[in-house]
């Protein structure tokens, strides 16, 4: 992959959170995971790594006094291979989004990771993000803050090492 291929080719948008969460739950069927006792064993296992790679990306990220405040990975585990994650305006960073976007290839290219959007945790919904390799979904409210933001859904550079300090400004360019 050359340093600026684009990782993004269809972005879909929607009206509102409301067909947001509705197009998510139509399309589970197509990322359901196990039929049987060994596929629910094997499934259980991708997902402990797929969720150990988001708790680095995280990690790398952030420091864990922003991270703890400001973006929360929900536990619950579904046979649909979507990790959701809560998370502030603050923390939906460029990096932060190439590198969980980057995320989604390879083993795991058949995930998706949906971002729901807040003011602050538990605040006000500013609206949804659902990523999947080379698709997204996302509320129109929300496209126009990502836009505001300086936020580029489309091209998303190769992976580079994150800097050693977690949260350091050239890391995941956290707000001053």
């Amino acid at each position: 992959m050359s340093a600026r291929e684009a990782l993004l080719q269809d972005l879909y948008v929607v009206d509102d959170f409301v067909s947001f969460e509705a197009w998510l739950q139509a399309s589970s069927l197509a990322f359901a995971g196990f039929l049987g006792e060994g596929d629910q064993r094997r499934y259980l296992e991708e997902d402990a790594r797929f969720t150990s790679r988001i708790h680095s990306v995280i990690r790398r990220c952030y420091p864990s006094a922003f991270a703890d405040d400001n973006i929360q990975l929900i536990s619950e585990v579904w046979p649909n291979h979507t990790r959701y994650i809560l998370l502030t305006f603050a923390a939906g960073s460029q990096v932060f989004y190439e590198q969980i976007h980057f995320s989604l290839q390879g083993e795991f290219d058949k995930w998706r990771v949906v971002f729901v959007f807040h003011e602050q945790l538990g605040g006000e919904l500013l609206g949804g993000l659902a990523l999947w390799k080379g698709q997204a979904l996302i509320s129109r409210q929300l496209l126009s803050e990502i836009f505001l933001k300086g936020l580029d859904l489309r091209v998303a550079n190769a992976p580079a090492d994150l800097p050693a300090q977690p949260g350091s400004a050239t890391s995941c360019d956290l707000p001053q």
